[in-house]
């Protein structure tokens, strides 16, 4: 029981942290041309795919790569400019 609880305490922490977290993250989306000056969003949107069908339908043999792909696609996305933090202030 005690496992089990501190699992339980965890998983809220984690969430309650990603939520107040979440609330200072603008995303931004605009007028869009493939391949113009926003290649990396291009790039970024593949490797997530790429990442996620390679952890879901390839788990065994190339769950590394998988999440090489993911890391990327998540640096990606914010070198794109779609993301921006609020101050704190």
């Amino acid at each position: 029981m005690g496992r089990l609880l501190i699992r339980l305490i965890g998983l809220i922490l984690l969430f309650t942290g990603l939520y107040f977290f979440g609330q200072n993250i603008i995303f931004v989306s605009g007028y869009y041309i493939p391949f113009s000056n926003r290649l990396p969003a291009t790039v970024a949107v593949l490797a997530i795919m790429a990442g996620a069908f390679t952890l879901v339908f390839f788990r065994r043999e190339a769950s590394n790569f998988g999440w090489i792909l993911l890391g990327i696609g998540i640096v990606l996305v914010f070198f794109s400019g779609g993301v921006f933090f609020r101050s704190t202030k």
